[in-house]
């Protein structure tokens, strides 16, 4: 307690003691817990609640974290998505529906429940998708796919872990069908 930054403040609130725990996040630490009472000390059955405590704290900030980057990705005029290393759609952010939903009668699966779905429903030839975005190897890559009788232009992209190991791809992705037909009338 003596060592505390905070200690002449809680002393003069009255605190008799006061425990700083570390908050750990994959044996990193991450920030600290801080608790002040009054009487004994805690002992170790409660030393381990309140590093429980603190773990639960650092899950919920990073939820918290989560949550700010999904409404954020939702907030942008882009159209994204994010598949898992089994080509599954994880993610598709509010534009990437509300375009979607103008290309319904071209797509198999109502927009609503495409998460989770294999992203061959997009592709003629799935297992070219498959081989190139299997790995980071071939990423970036950009082309222009057919949807129905419309056009669509990706930026296909890696995405990593914290550790640099690959997750999936992501797209970011727009119609282009007026584009691609202006430039086929310029040649």
């Amino acid at each position: 307690f003596a060592s505390c930054p905070h200690a002449r403040a809680a002393r003069s609130a009255g605190y008799q003691f006061g425990a700083v725990l570390p908050v750990f996040r994959d044996d990193t630490a991450v920030g600290l817990l801080l608790g002040f009472g009054h009487g004994a000390e805690p002992n170790s059955e409660q030393t381990i609640i309140l590093r429980q405590l603190g773990l639960l704290l650092a899950l919920t900030h990073e939820r918290e974290a989560l949550s700010l980057a999904e409404r954020l990705l939702d907030c942008s005029t882009f159209n994204i998505m994010y598949a898992d290393q089994d080509m599954r759609l994880r993610y598709m952010n509010a534009t990437s529906r509300k375009t979607l939903k103008r290309l319904q009668p071209y797509i198999p699966v109502p927009v609503d429940k495409l998460q989770g779905h294999s992203i061959d429903i997009f592709h003629k030839r799935p297992q070219h998708q498959h081989a190139m975005l299997r790995t980071d190897r071939m990423l970036p890559h950009r082309a222009v796919i057919s949807v129905g009788p419309e056009k669509l232009d990706l930026a296909v992209s890696a995405v990593t872990d914290s550790r640099g190991e690959y997750q999936g791809p992501m797209v970011t992705w727009d119609v282009v069908t007026q584009r691609e037909a202006a430039a086929a009338q310029l040649d």
